[in-house]
């Protein structure tokens, strides 16, 4: 992600604090990353947000909705059970 905004956006949508992240992202110390799908629709389904440190490029931090840590399920997506029930909801109402 690039922007503040973005970032924002991406709380928002996961409901964590990726926003506190954009002094560290406009100083180059810290690389955020959202890992998406797209649903039926098109529509991109956000799962899991992910800091790298831009010089190591190891993985920091990755969280998913309620800042809950990501988990890797048998399809090898990586997403906590509570969003995983969030993604069947969205599926069974489209």
């Amino acid at each position: 992600m690039l922007s503040k905004q973005e970032l924002k956006s991406e709380g928002r949508s996961l409901r964590h604090c990726v926003s506190s992240y954009a002094g560290q992202c406009k100083e180059a110390k810290t690389s955020i990353w959202s890992l998406s799908v797209k649903d039926g629709c098109g529509e991109d389904i956000r799962l899991v947000t992910i800091a790298i440190n831009p010089w190591t490029r190891n993985i920091t931090q990755a969280r998913s909705r309620y800042n809950l840590r990501p988990v890797v399920s048998s399809d090898g997506w990586a997403f906590s059970r509570k969003a995983e029930d969030e993604i069947r909801q969205v599926f069974a109402t489209r």
